[in-house]
């Protein structure tokens, strides 16, 4: 969750609950990836970059970043960038 921008904060697009494991079809985390966990893997090599934060994982139109609340791509684990709340499931 701290390897993502609002980590901690990304909604289950179906009951608005918490999603905890945001790279994972299984909300809590672990077991198979979704499509955001695998360009996570692949992409990011396992952290946040532009790259993936400027990929569209789940093909919906709309940016990981711009999901996630860093539309600007600003964030890394290590500053304080202020983020906007996160719009949606980037998986």
């Amino acid at each position: 969750q701290n390897k993502i921008p609002n980590g901690d904060r990304v909604r289950n697009p179906c009951d608005n609950t918490i999603w905890n494991g945001v790279g994972h079809w299984n909300s809590k985390g672990a077991g198979l990836l979704n499509s955001f966990g695998e360009d996570f893997r692949t992409i990011g090599i396992h952290q946040w970059n532009s790259e993936l934060c400027k990929h569209d994982s789940d093909g919906d139109g709309v940016s990981n970043g711009a999901e996630l609340g860093d539309p600007n791509c600003l964030w890394t684990p290590s500053n304080n960038h202020q983020l906007a709340s996160p719009t949606g499931h980037p998986g």
